[in-house]
């Protein structure tokens, strides 16, 4: 039988693995009641679960990335990152903003880690101040991982293994958030999973499609087939993370991915993941997987 992997995204570190499949399968079965289908077996679910190292990495614990010679870019990826963010939701740049300006100047990784970060946390205070809606802890969670392949690197391999690296079966694989950026990297760019089986990628609220994020994926024009047999991507137009972004050539580089901005559940909180799970065009795709 076809199983479930779970990707979360951000501010999770006080979640536990069990949590969120409870969560996000309960999510999938209220989507499916208010379509009137049969209930399924639950099938196995296993979740990748990263939120405890990328919390560590922002409060400025040492990582094990870092001492296997993990570093930075200098600055200059999370500040592009940032500067997508008040462009597009205030037209400013990071010199409007106290505390934000020039974060990468520092040479050493310490000092330019903890400047991007309070930079990170500055531009989102700004944007609150301004009306602009935003979770608490976002930008400084993304670009701890942006910014720091060493990082990144550490919580691709941690997810593969959850997720992957003792299971051979077919997977349907959905991510929220930063970890679409997570689960993407590794279907596009690991060997290892070059074989696997993954009847749908679904991801929801996805940063993909912020153009500077081309920077740190692999390279491809279209879809990673194998492993992935169907890419579905949801986002609403007001989900402060999406940007209002589809993933197309336009924006990730490459073709082949069904984006779904119709017909979602409008919640209080845009980036909801629960929202998403629940909304008729996405646990459909889901269920019909599950079925197949």
């Amino acid at each position: 039988m076809v199983r479930i992997a779970f990707v979360h995204g951000i501010n999770n570190e006080k979640s536990t693995p069990q949590c969120i499949a409870e969560r996000w399968w309960a999510a999938l079965l209220r989507g499916w009641e208010t379509l009137g289908l049969t209930q399924v077996e639950r099938p196995q679910i296993d979740v990748g679960f990263y939120g405890t190292i990328l919390a560590n990495a922002v409060a400025g614990a040492k990582s094990r990335a870092v001492h296997q010679g993990g570093n930075t870019s200098g600055g200059h990826l999370g500040q592009a990152f940032l500067e997508t963010y008040l462009r597009d939701m205030t037209g400013e740049t990071l010199d409007c903003v106290p505390g934000a300006a020039s974060p990468g100047d520092a040479v050493a990784q310490g000092p330019v880690k903890q400047r991007l970060v309070h930079a990170a946390a500055a531009v989102e205070r700004h944007l609150r101040n301004h009306g602009k809606w935003l979770a608490k802890g976002y930008l400084p969670q993304a670009v701890a991982y942006i910014d720091d392949p060493g990082l990144a690197a550490q919580i691709g391999v941690t997810v593969r293994k959850q997720i992957f690296d003792t299971h051979d079966e077919e997977t349907i694989l959905i991510a929220h958030s930063l970890g679409t950026v997570v689960s993407y990297k590794l279907l596009a760019g690991d060997a290892k999973l070059r074989n696997r089986r993954v009847p749908l990628f679904m991801t929801l609220g996805s940063p993909l499609g912020i153009g500077m994020m081309r920077s740190i994926l692999p390279a491809r024009r279209t879809v990673p087939d194998p492993p992935v047999a169907a890419w579905v991507n949801a986002y609403r137009r007001d989900d402060f993370v999406a940007l209002n972004r589809p993933l197309t050539r336009e924006t990730i580089g490459l073709s082949g991915v069904d984006n779904i901005a119709d017909g979602l559940n409008e919640e209080a909180d845009p980036h909801s993941v629960e929202a998403y799970l629940s909304s008729p065009p996405i646990c459909a795709r889901i269920y019909d997987k599950l079925r197949a």
